[in-house]
């Protein structure tokens, strides 16, 4: 059972779900957007769609959810190859937002490799949840190389 928790004003609370907010790129554009996917499903191909579906309709640059501290941020990176990435303004104790962000994959030994690089606050997680996190990360994206979206 996985147990997420946030930090509000008045304490540590648990979180049911955390929803996916990840930067997007419009086609002819050089400007992302950030898209949210309020509807988690655990088919990973519905998920993409109901993703792609928002990107394509989206007008603004963010919208603004109610639970903003149950978002994740994932950042992508295809234009190199990531082996850290901080976010230096991030001087908050409380920000609790989990930040997700890769880059370009690589071919080592016939197989793709790719870097992955976690921001959390370190008083609600550890390194043994990242393990999970990445360990459950890494069998979804071997899932999903078996699919073709």
């Amino acid at each position: 059972m996985v147990v997420d928790y946030t930090i509000r004003k008045d304490g540590i609370y648990e979180l049911e779900k955390r929803l996916p907010s990840f930067t997007n790129m419009k086609k002819d554009s050089e400007l992302f957007q950030i898209i949210t996917v309020n509807e988690l499903d655990d088919d990973i191909l519905s998920f993409c769609q109901k993703a792609q579906k928002l990107a394509e309709t989206q007008e603004e640059f963010i919208r603004y959810e109610k639970e903003s501290d149950a978002l994740i941020f994932i950042s992508t990176l295809p234009w190199v190859k990531v082996t850290g990435l901080t976010n230096e303004g991030m001087t908050d104790p409380d920000d609790a937002v989990p930040r997700v962000s890769w880059g370009r994959y690589e071919e080592k030994q016939g197989r793709k490799v790719l870097s992955v690089c976690f921001e959390v606050n370190h008083r609600l997680i550890d390194g043994y949840h990242i393990g999970q996190f990445h360990e459950a990360f890494r069998k979804r994206a071997c899932a999903l190389n078996q699919h073709t979206l």
